[in-house]
């Protein structure tokens, strides 16, 4: 097992970074939903997520499930621990 070691005694995710990273921007992100299904989201509602620096608990775990779909591989979240 690799240990990685945080400058930080608490780790803190780069949401943005995150958002900015896997989609671009709240339209290519939306775009990216809709391609699997989901449209029970408004651009509004990923605005504010965007502009909040937050991503609800239930939406986070579906969207780095659709990303590793899309990569076809895992997705590491420890690029974005800073």
């Amino acid at each position: 097992m690799v240990r990685y070691k945080l400058s930080m005694k608490r780790p803190v995710f780069q949401t943005r970074k995150f958002l900015v990273d896997s989609f671009g921007d709240v339209d290519k992100e939306l775009a990216f939903m809709a391609s699997y299904g989901i449209a029970d989201i408004s651009r509004q509602g990923l605005y504010k997520q965007w502009s909040r620096e937050s991503i609800p608990s239930d939406l986070f775990p579906l969207l780095v499930a659709l990303l590793e779909i899309e990569h076809g591989a895992p997705v590491s979240l420890v690029k974005w621990l800073k």
